[in-house]
């Protein structure tokens, strides 16, 4: 794995931040690429690099099942007016996403903040995970990114995770049924 030297200054990494906005920014980043190694494409590699079925088909099976939520969430993903993402285009890409995310918050509460769960610095993880992707596009780089780039609309890269981690809802309590940001129990998957 490599990443360049440029990718270490704001926003993905700060040595002046928080440690909450690093581990969020670049551990996303760096957890959103191990994730890769295992996401619908990456799993087809065996530890030789090979192409090969390496995973047992029921494995497989079960796989196949719990990212077709992750598809189907996507797919409602309304990008512009009639326009969807397509959620099997993005699919290892919001795998990573989901994964990276949930890797950095882990690590983070292991190494830095080992505190429970509803302080300020738990906020501000999942706040920062926003302003890492924030940005402006016009409409005709919308649509073209949604038809034909296999990562998802920053949007939907920094929501389609966040409301699918646990602790999301243990940090933002007040976010309850009916709030956009909001998925029930059964309708976040649970890949590993």
């Amino acid at each position: 794995m490599v990443f360049p030297a440029a990718i270490l200054q704001p926003p993905f990494f700060d040595p002046n931040a928080d440690a909450s906005q690093n581990y969020e920014s670049i551990g996303w980043i760096i957890g959103h690429e191990i994730t890769h190694g295992f996401d619908d494409q990456g799993r087809q590699d065996d530890k030789d690099g090979n192409l090969n079925a390496w995973w047992t088909e029921t494995d497989a099976a079960h796989f196949n099942n719990r990212t077709a939520m992750i598809v189907s969430e996507y797919n409602h993903f309304e990008v512009l007016p009639g326009l969807y993402l397509n959620g099997n285009l993005t699919l290892g890409e919001n795998i990573a996403d989901f994964g990276g995310l949930t890797l950095a918050y882990h690590a983070w509460k292991e190494t830095v903040n080992p505190s429970p769960a509803g302080n300020a610095a738990d906020r501000q993880f999942f706040t920062s995970a926003a302003t890492a992707w924030r940005e402006n596009e016009r409409e005709d780089t919308a649509r073209l990114w949604a038809l034909t780039d296999p990562h998802g609309a920053p949007k939907y890269r920094v929501d389609g995770v966040v409301y699918n981690i646990p602790e999301f809802y243990q940090e933002f309590p007040e976010v309850r049924p009916g709030d956009a940001m909001y998925r029930n129990v059964t309708d976040r998957p649970v890949i590993w």
